[in-house]
């Protein structure tokens, strides 16, 4: 192991998970409404806040899991083999690379909070047509 490297590891993994706690918080200031929206219209307003609150937690915890992804972190623990004649390596944290790490959490919490989104939000279409067709029989009937 790198002396210089072991020191910088746990800010730099603080940053990362920082960085994707960040960004979900922020996806979840933008979005909490329409979400609010779509689930009182759906369900009754007990469920509803109950529902609110699972998809906040959901939201948070596929950011966090995309933007600090375990494997990525990991890389930078494990050795690499270069020379059977020296000693293994570690991949070293520069600056540049803190920076890119950095971005790409961002990018990646986003890329998974954008995908769990749109899945929540074409079940709820589904439902909202179920809902729509019911009420519409029922009025017909009536």
């Amino acid at each position: 192991m790198n002396p210089a490297q072991a020191p910088n590891f746990p800010l730099f993994m603080a940053s990362i998970v920082a960085v994707a706690l960040l960004v979900s918080a922020g996806a979840l200031v933008v979005f909490t409404p329409a979400i609010r929206v779509v689930l009182s219209r759906l369900v009754p307003e007990e469920a509803s806040k109950a529902w609110l609150r699972y998809l906040q937690f959901a939201v948070l915890v596929v950011g966090l899991a995309s933007g600090a992804g375990y494997f990525s972190l990991s890389t930078y623990l494990s050795p690499i083999y270069t020379d059977p004649n020296n000693p293994p390596l570690l991949p070293q944290i520069t600056p540049e690379r803190w920076a890119l790490e950095v971005y790409r959490a961002a990018l990646d919490a986003l890329v998974g909070i954008a995908w769990a989104l749109l899945a929540f939000f074409l079940i709820a279409l589904i439902a909202y047509v179920i809902v729509r067709l019911v009420e519409n029989r029922r009025s017909s009937v009536a």
